[in-house]
């Protein structure tokens, strides 16, 4: 989705630049299990998206990243920001199929509405983009895309009442491979939208220096939906492919916490205690699930730099399906955090919980001030659904629209697109590491990611047997090299080259594997022209390859095309060129 901003938008264009960046390379935020408004206190998965801009970054990592970012002290209450783009494109392939090849024109009308407030009872910040694409001969390309993020925290009674409202949409692949968040370069029935809001009514009381106690309630709702609209892409077919890919889901969840959080007058010591009871209310695995769990988490500085720690606790865990998840048993960790300087920390856990041991690692490294290295490893039992209520809940949205982890500030994405959408309940392993370097013109990240799921119940055929049985696994792998440079003051340029490599088996109760390789590879310019007004180009390659052999046909959204693995489970490439104006009011 191209976004282009003005000289007037600068501070919100090159926020979101530096989330750009750091997105592109797999910088990677809390999705799991972690209520971060209401008090965390137990590791988190990171969701890995790209999202590839244009512009120059100069200063931002002085400005946005964690522990540096300042609030705003001066000019109005609330500012608001609208502006109105318009891009002409054409692509050589406007159905992103092997064939026929179909080249095209298209139009997006891409309106943005940008709303910060801060008062002593009401912060507000909330971004908002729909886009509409008008293909000139390929009707069934044209599309109504949403995307925002936003957050409203009013406080009630000061010091001890507040209401925290959460919301985002996005789009996202459903069988993933992609390493940008540009939807243009979808097939239409490979693009799920994804909506999730959350409301959080909660009491606080601090107890001076030894303490601080919290106790809420959270609603939360994820819908997600596709043009193709379907759970398993086929529905007259008894197949479900991909592993679970594809497949759409919504999910009610009410969640009740008490958390503890102990003062500075225990001195070395810090204490987190957290009891919470959450029900879901969905179809397969969240039909009538719980997730209750009292937690003890311990920390003691052994120096300046050094922090032990170690936790325990409870879980009650109750997922449906066959087979179904029932968990009932203690839960523990160890490990220790150093911090060498006030911009790096690394957390390194090893522990018992889910109903298994892994180690978790949570880490961001600054060896210079321009440069910084960000590394995240975790676990858990999750679905893509709860991943997105539970993003909502481990991020904050910034005056400027930037989405930051909570706990360290770090910029991130809403969605995980680079590895596709899946459902059925699955047990997660996910690892990022990234490098950002930025310069006075220029910045430069590179980045790996890795997600390896393996699901944990039978996914039903969409007319009967077993599509994908428990213990099938897929995994994919993201890398990105992406590079911003400034020409001028009011010229700027970009670049990135990805590669993913998805693994991937299951048809009908049997294993059956498969490797998909996606290549995109990105060239932009940016040029201002007034204070309201800037112009852009961006160029865009695509080149997918490789697939489950095993296809069915026609009826699949995909043009009667065989479909087996990714999109359409066949080779493609497309040539994408985006020429626009953005104007500001």
């Amino acid at each position: 989705m191209p976004i282009r901003h003005t000289h007037a938008e600068k501070r919100l264009w090159r926020s979101r630049l530096l989330s750009g960046a750091l997105m592109a390379t797999g910088v990677s935020a809390g999705a799991g299990a972690a209520w971060a408004q209401l008090g965390g206190g137990y590791p988190t998965l990171p969701a890995t998206v790209t999202d590839t801009r244009i512009g120059d970054l100069r200063g931002q990592l002085e400005q946005y990243l964690p522990g540096l970012q300042q609030p705003r002290t001066t000019g109005p209450a609330f500012l608001v920001n609208a502006s109105l783009g318009v891009d002409a494109g054409v692509t050589d392939n406007a159905l992103r199929v092997e064939k026929p090849r179909r080249g095209d024109f298209f139009t997006l009308l891409s309106p943005s509405l940008v709303i910060s407030g801060d008062t002593s009872r009401l912060k507000v910040n909330l971004g908002y983009t729909p886009v509409a694409s008008v293909y000139a001969q390929t009707p069934s390309q044209t599309r109504f895309d949403q995307y925002g993020n936003g957050s409203v925290l009013a406080t009630i009674v000061p010091d001890a009442a507040f209401l925290d409202l959460r919301g985002s949409v996005t789009q996202q692949s459903r069988t993933g491979g992609y390493g940008q968040t540009n939807t243009q370069t979808l097939n239409r029935n490979d693009q799920i939208q994804s909506t999730a809001f959350s409301v959080t009514p909660y009491a606080e009381h601090r107890f001076r220096g030894w303490g601080t106690a919290r106790v809420g309630y959270s609603l939360a709702r994820t819908v997600q939906s596709g043009y193709g609209n379907q759970n398993t892409l086929n529905t007259n077919q008894a197949f479900l492919l991909n592993n679970g890919f594809g497949a759409t889901g919504n999910l009610t969840t009410q969640r009740e916490r008490g958390s503890f959080v102990t003062g500075e007058n225990l001195g070395r010591f810090n204490d987190i205690v957290v009891a919470e009871a959450v029900q879901y209310n969905g179809v397969g695995a969240y039909r009538g699930a719980h997730r209750n769990q009292l937690t003890n988490d311990v920390g003691f500085a052994v120096t300046r730099t050094i922090t032990a720690l170690a936790g325990f606790g409870y879980q009650d865990l109750r997922y449906s399906g066959l087979p179904g998840v029932r968990i009932n048993e203690p839960i523990w960790s160890f490990g220790g955090r150093i911090t060498p300087n006030a911009d790096s920390s690394l957390t390194i856990t090893y522990g018992h919980r889910d109903g298994f041991n892994a180690a978790a690692v949570d880490g961001s490294y600054s060896p210079t001030a321009r440069t910084r290295v960000f590394v995240r490893y975790s676990t858990g039992l999750t679905t893509d659904a709860e991943e997105q209520q539970n993003l909502l809940a481990s991020t904050n949205v910034g005056p400027t629209g930037l989405v930051t982890d909570s706990v360290t500030g770090a910029p991130v994405s809403s969605t995980s697109g680079a590895f596709g959408t899946q459902n059925g309940l699955y047990r997660l392993r996910r690892f990022s590491i990234t490098g950002l370097l930025v310069l006075n013109r220029d910045s430069v990240s590179v980045s790996l990611a890795q997600d390896d799921r393996t699901n944990v119940n039978n996914i039903p055929a969409g007319t009967g047997g077993t599509a994908v049985p428990a213990g099938a696994s897929n995994s994919g792998i993201l890398g990105t090299l992406a590079w911003q440079h400034e020409l001028s003051p009011v010229l700027s340029s970009s670049a990135s080259f990805s590669y993913g490599v998805d693994e991937n088996g299951s048809v009908v109760g049997a294993a059956a594997s498969g490797s998909q390789r996606t290549v995109q590879t990105s060239l932009g310019l940016n040029y201002v022209f007034t204070e309201t007004l800037s112009g852009s180009a961006q160029y865009l390659f695509t080149d997918r390859s490789g697939g489950v052999g095993r296809t069915v046909q026609a009826n699949n959204g995909f043009n009667n095309s065989p479909f087996g693995f990714g999109q359409a489970g066949q080779n493609l490439t497309e040539n994408l060129l985006l020429v626009g104006l953005r104007k500001s009011f």
